[in-house]
């Protein structure tokens, strides 16, 4: 019935160089095109081809609305979401219907961006990376999950669908959010040139303002389980 592709290499299990970054890259490129080819040789191919993105697409764009039709951005994650989308979308000469999730930041405790800030928190010293007034558009864990089987189950959804909650927050605000529900002050901002020595050229993609609009997932009927970041 549908083929969902996630593989790729976790952009923050290391510090970036130029080896890394090309197996980034490679790592997505690759196997989406090796999918892609697969289901074009099958008999019997699926309805539908979900392929992970991430809002990175489009870089640091302040205090902008971005909506799926917003221009792509030109650092090295936007290249790499533009390739991976590329070949992602060559499924459609079969005739199969694709859409790409276009991620936010995903709220989880088990892993990802939420489980290394968790820490600074903990020992009372967490606080917002950069300046703090950067756009943040975050989601729940459940709600990703839940947005990519709504992509199966929706046949009128295709392309490609920004995925983060309804209502971003800057970095400060979400900073305040997580002391407030781990009972701890957020006043200890994280430099970004601190941020550089501990990630290097990454520390610029988690301190991106990127505000996504997501009416196109609302309209196409997604209902939301954690909408707001804090009740």
């Amino acid at each position: 019935d549908a083929v969902i592709h996630l593989a790729g290499i976790n952009l923050f299990s290391k510090r970036w160089n130029e080896s890394f970054k090309k197996a980034v890259l490679e790592s997505r490129e690759v196997s989406t095109k090796n999918l892609v080819e697969v289901i074009k040789s099958c008999a019997n191919k699926p309805e539908v081809f979900i392929s992970a993105s991430g809002i990175g697409y489009y870089g640091d764009c302040g205090d902008d609305l971005l909506t799926e039709e917003s221009q792509a951005g030109n650092d090295f994650l936007a290249d790499v979401c533009k390739v991976w989308e590329s070949e992602a979308r060559k499924i459609g000469e079969s005739g199969i219907r694709n859409v790409q999730i276009r991620t936010g930041l995903v709220l989880s405790t088990e892993d990802g961006a939420l489980k290394q800030m968790l820490p600074p928190f903990k020992f009372f010293i967490g606080g917002p990376l950069g300046n703090g007034k950067q756009w943040s558009s975050w989601l729940h864990i459940d709600d990703i999950v839940g947005i990519y089987l709504h992509a199966i189950d929706n046949k009128n959804l295709s392309g490609a669908v920004n995925s983060a909650a309804p209502n971003p927050v800057r970095m400060k605000e979400f900073a305040k959010t997580l002391g407030k529900a781990l009972h701890r002050p957020s006043i200890f901002p994280v430099p970004i040139f601190v941020l550089k020595i501990v990630v290097g050229e990454a520390a610029e993609v988690v301190t991106a303002s990127q505000k996504v609009d997501v009416q196109k997932l609302l309209n196409s009927g997604y209902k939301f389980k954690f909408p707001d970041l804090y009740k």
